[in-house]
């Protein structure tokens, strides 16, 4: 089994995509994403707003290594929380694309 994650900004261009690979893939619609790759999603569609966390992915790596009760504080993360993500109104150029 493999896991396929279909985004975009708009629903009509995300049916349109599950549509096509439907004619060469037996897909099984699982819903909003809930948990992908370890990170666990937040969406709220109202605020169009997402939230990530991977609190559960680093609980078990912690736990893996047995040092999940061994007096680990809390630091400080190196970006500013509740930062605001704008959209901006670009379009990536190929090159972009490919650069990464």
């Amino acid at each position: 089994m493999d896991d396929l994650l279909i985004i975009g900004p708009d629903q009509s261009i995300i049916e349109e995509i599950i549509n096509k690979a439907t004619m060469h893939l037996k897909l099984q619609y699982l819903g909003l994403i809930k948990t992908f790759l370890g990170i666990t999603y937040h969406i709220n569609q109202s605020n169009k707003t997402i939230y990530l966390e991977q609190s559960k992915y680093a609980r078990n790596i912690l736990s893996k290594y047995n040092i999940l009760d061994n007096n680990i504080k809390p630091t400080k993360l190196p970006y500013t929380q509740g930062i605001k993500l704008t959209k901006l109104n670009i379009i990536a150029t190929t090159q972009a694309i490919y650069s990464y």
